[in-house]
């Protein structure tokens, strides 16, 4: 088992939001992570692998937006990060 971890919260700043939130995480050990999109029905909106980061504090800014570039309806979204073998979700709300 990876010793890779994500830490305990997500942080996300704003929530709610307009435009775009910024979400912040931190690894443990070096490698990939997944980020992933999900809407209130659990469909998968966006995906996003970043690969290749070392140990430390990151944020990501997500900016309301699927796969195609195409906006999203206003709605609760589930966050999740994925490094290693360990997940963690949060809950966002965007307000368009």
């Amino acid at each position: 088992m990876s010793s890779r971890c994500v830490r305990q919260t997500i942080a996300t700043s704003p929530n709610p939001f307009n435009s775009s939130t910024t979400l912040e995480y931190d690894i443990q050990e070096a490698g990939s992570v997944d980020i992933q999109i999900y809407d209130i029905l659990g469909r998968t909106v966006m995906t996003e692998t970043l690969s290749s980061q070392s140990p430390g504090v990151y944020n990501y800014t997500w900016n309301g937006q699927d796969n195609n570039g195409r906006d999203l309806a206003s709605g609760v979204y589930q966050v999740r990060i994925v490094s290693g073998e360990k997940a963690m979700t949060r809950s966002v709300v965007m307000n368009r």
